[in-house]
């Protein structure tokens, strides 16, 4: 395998495709009768890694560059620690967004294959357009999450993992691979769906704050001291405490939020208006409500 440039995006968007082509159809058994092993997955994994190899050289050659949350994660050929807020937020929802997105444009679809039935080559992967998709897509997100310090969203890694995992909810099982005149598609391709997944993420963050104030003493301070206050910067992981939280956590909130997105679309009012912030209020709600019963019973490292 050639080399690889960012190794966290590239291992998850592997993992995530995987995920997604054994969508609803995992054997518990092989034909023999006998217990799945580790080794029965090795075509799965390797077409998987041939289509996280094509993302990542697609993230590599893009055209604008992709934005420097993405750029800064790796440096002179290694992932970077996280010791600034940007980088620990970054770290913390970006491969987990790739990995959702991933697992969703191949949901209910096995292992693509060829005429002959061959599972995808290289060549292959590339000429289906799935990656193109997906990184067109990741960066469309990328270009448009909430900034650390802000005055829009408070909690930073949260609201961006739910505004991707939205997205990632919005493709399950129906991704498309042209736009309406043809072409390949591109980061500009999603307008839509990012303004309506931000606007969602908004909300997301608009209750865990709102939350807070209500729970007083009883909002999970592992949640809480993921940012810090009064800038509401997402803080560097520097303890077993911050690393726990920030690592499972945002995925946690991301697999809430792809879960009330699958299937949906996108969501749109009765005059065929995609959602803003008001309309998901009843939906954000449900998602933050189970958030915090998780993290409330979650485990906490001291």
């Amino acid at each position: 395998m050639s080399t690889i440039t960012y190794f966290s995006l590239y291992n998850c968007a592997l993992a995530g495709a995987a995920a997604g082509m054994l969508s609803q159809r995992q054997a518990l058994y092989e034909n023999g009768g006998s217990a799945v092993e580790p080794a029965d997955s090795n075509v799965l994994c390797a077409t998987s890694a041939l289509y996280a190899k094509e993302v990542d050289a697609l993230l590599v050659s893009a055209s604008p560059a992709p934005p420097a949350s993405v750029l800064d994660m790796v440096f002179d050929g290694s992932t970077v620690i996280p010791t600034t807020a940007a980088l620990a937020s970054a770290s913390a929802y970006l491969p987990v967004v790739m990995a959702l997105m991933s697992k969703s444009i191949f949901e209910n679809r096995g292992i693509p294959t060829d005429a002959e039935g061959e599972v995808y080559d290289q060549a292959e992967w590339t000429a289906s357009l799935i990656p193109n998709a997906i990184v067109s897509y990741f960066l469309a997100f990328s270009n448009n999450t909430y900034a650390d310090g802000g005055d829009v969203v408070k909690f930073v890694p949260l609201a961006n993992v739910a505004m991707g995992a939205a997205m990632a909810g919005m493709i399950s099982g129906r991704q498309d691979l042209y736009d309406g005149n043809g072409n390949p598609l591109a980061q500009t391709s999603f307008a839509t769906q990012v303004a309506t997944a931000a606007a969602f993420a908004a909300e997301i963050d608009a209750q865990l704050v709102a939350q807070q104030i209500a729970l007083g003493g009883g909002f999970p301070t592992h949640v809480a001291d993921m940012v810090g206050a009064p800038d509401w910067s997402t803080v560097p992981p520097t303890t077993n405490f911050l690393t726990n939280a920030l690592y499972t956590y945002t995925p946690a909130m991301g697999c809430l939020c792809k879960a009330i997105f699958d299937g949906r679309g996108i969501p749109k009012d009765a005059n065929g208006v995609a959602y803003v912030q008001a309309d998901y209020a009843d939906m954000a709600n449900t998602v933050v409500a189970q958030f915090l019963q998780y993290a409330i019973n979650g485990v906490v490292v001291t």
